[in-house]
């Protein structure tokens, strides 16, 4: 059975709410064409309601041999998702990427077994990292508070020197005011 007969069946299957099959065989076909179409359509309900699951029995009368089928939640969402073949396309690729997902971390693993005390390098050379730009940050905090102080210092005492101008030019203006006098 191929994917394109189950694509194929179940987009015939989609048009329609539930749908019916008769188990009893007409006696009088007498065409061998319908006779082998009757069979491959027994056939394929038969797989996707057993192996695929994709439809489910819902009613049986057994007086008229008459079966009525509807989907299951996989079969509805097979449908939603473009049928049966773009399904297995999907189904497949998540498949590979499962794989490839499981085989990275096979390697990762492996990695991690043959190197066990390289996390603890990594974490140790972080720490003496981060202890070197703290001393860093620290001595450059220094260098600048020693200029702001020696700058502070220079400016106290250029002011300094501008008031003992200034007061001596006050002092000697008050001498000769009081020598003219």
């Amino acid at each position: 059975m191929t994917d394109k007969e189950i694509d194929d069946f179940l987009k015939d299957l989609s048009q329609q709410p539930h749908f019916t099959l008769s188990l009893k065989l007409k006696t009088n076909i007498s065409e061998q064409s319908t006779l082998l179409n009757e069979f491959n359509k027994r056939r394929i309900v038969i797989h996707i309601t057993e192996e695929l699951k994709l439809i489910k029995q819902i009613f049986e009368n057994p007086e008229s041999e008459i079966k009525l089928f509807t989907f299951t939640e996989k079969g509805r969402n097979v449908i939603r998702k473009g049928g049966w073949i773009k399904y297995c396309k999907r189904r497949d690729e998540l498949e590979n990427k499962k794989l490839l997902k499981e085989d990275y971390d096979l390697k990762i693993s492996a990695f991690q077994a043959k190197n066990p005390r390289l996390p603890y390098f990594i974490s140790i050379c972080g720490l003496v990292i981060s202890m070197c730009a703290v001393i860093i940050s620290f001595n450059k905090g220094e260098k600048q508070n020693i200029v702001t102080q020696s700058n502070t210092t220079k400016e106290n005492q250029s002011k300094l020197e501008e008031d003992n101008f200034q007061l001596n030019t006050e002092q000697q203006i008050i001498n000769k005011d009081s020598l003219k006098k």
